[in-house]
């Protein structure tokens, strides 16, 4: 299987591909009053309510909110997965292990699984050398075909981004394509 086959399984053609136009002060707004319950995420800008159901969220980014639930520390579903035995799985040579989980000698299918995760799905704010567990964990469900809930692990990024300082504002065309589904004002009062 390559890297199309394997997110195209996941149902991540059309988020990756995402375009449009960024509405940078709306999106301040939105991400500021952003609170994520459950599978719902819920903000307001200039008096519009944001209510992100699944069904809106189908709508907008053609994923569907099923899968499995990820986050640091959950892998039900994946009883079998080691992140070490996992990570020298994808080096390009095994026998010779680097320091931590490092990208750099990754062979190269999971290493652009790598980039698209740490860069796209899941983007953080610096070392993008090291893979974190949350990382190993999304590379291992789909290179495996594992089904995965990417708004339940979009909605934990946007609320690590709201917490943690390094972090910018990710998923920008997307929370845009929001504020259009809800059509927001884009004129000054």
């Amino acid at each position: 299987m390559d890297v199309a086959e394997s997110l195209e399984f996941q149902g991540l053609e059309k988020f990756l591909g995402l375009t449009g136009n960024i509405y940078p002060d709306l999106t301040k707004v939105l991400f500021t009053n952003l609170k994520v319950k459950g599978d719902r995420f819920e903000s307001r800008v200039k008096g519009v309510i944001i209510d992100i159901t699944p069904e809106v969220w189908e709508t907008v980014t053609s994923l569907k909110c099923d899968g499995l639930k990820l986050g640091k520390g959950t892998i039900e579903g994946l009883e079998e997965y080691n992140k070490v035995t996992f990570y020298r799985s994808c080096l390009r040579n095994p026998q010779v292990a680097g320091n931590g989980f490092q990208v750099g000698g990754l062979a190269v299918y999971p290493r652009i699984l790598a980039f698209i995760i740490v860069w796209i799905l899941t983007p953080w704010g610096h070392n993008h050398v090291v893979l974190h567990e949350e990382d190993l964990i999304l590379m291992n469900c789909i290179m495996n075909q594992i089904k995965v809930n990417w708004s339940s692990v979009i909605g934990m990024q946007l609320e690590k981004a709201k917490r943690l300082m390094d972090y910018r504002i990710p998923y920008v065309v997307l929370i845009s394509k929001f504020i259009q589904y809800f059509k927001v004002p884009m004129k000054e009062s």
